[in-house]
């Protein structure tokens, strides 16, 4: 029973990676070739749609700094900004900005509530040895061609992006796993 409970926290947890990387509602086709798992659907190339991102981030963003996006908080309204003009550029949606800017404050409202959720009805915190050792788990034995690429869009390593600018989304991930098991405990699947 607990390996069945484990194998569907961990499925629930690539999902949920998946959209916080990946966008609200595009569709992306995984294919695995010599050098790992890569997306199918990019319109244009990661180094592009960083670069894109990064200057429309610049006049969007109430800081008027991309220094902001390298800060590390769990809910981190910014880089929720910041990945979705990324994947507008990647997968060619081109997305109005006010439709974006809606999606995140929605995304933001999701994150409040689970977070909400699991400290005020379960009483769950996430610690940063629990998201480092997550990340060490699960995120750095993986390699995908478009991370390194867009680590290095961003002038970082592959081991900065995932410890520390992807670090809120594997801080989600974390809760996301906890706040499952502790729904399962509560009978909540039954």
């Amino acid at each position: 029973m607990e390996k069945g409970v484990i194998s569907v926290v961990m499925a629930c947890s690539l999902v949920l990676l998946a959209g916080c990387m990946y966008g609200e509602g595009e569709r992306e086709t995984l294919e695995e070739g010599d050098s790992g798992y890569q997306i199918d659907s990019y319109q244009t190339d990661v180094k592009t749609a960083v670069t894109l991102a990064l200057d429309q981030f610049a006049e969007l963003s109430s800081s008027k700094s991309i220094e902001v996006l390298y800060e590390y908080k769990p809910i981190h309204e910014e880089k929720m900004l910041f990945r979705s003009l990324i994947n507008n550029h990647l997968f060619g949606t081109n997305r109005p900005t006010a439709e974006i800017i809606k999606a995140r404050n929605e995304r933001k409202r999701e994150f409040e509530k689970l977070l909400a959720e699991a400290q005020d009805e379960y009483d769950i915190t996430v610690t940063e040895e629990e998201v480092t050792a997550y990340i060490e788990e699960m995120v750095d034995p993986h390699y995908f061609e478009e991370q390194e690429e867009y680590a290095a869009a961003l002038g970082i390593t592959v081991t900065e992006l995932n410890h520390q600018f992807d670090r809120d989304l594997y801080y989600f991930d974390v809760l996301a796993d906890k706040l499952l098991f502790a729904r399962a405990a509560a009978g909540q699947f039954e």
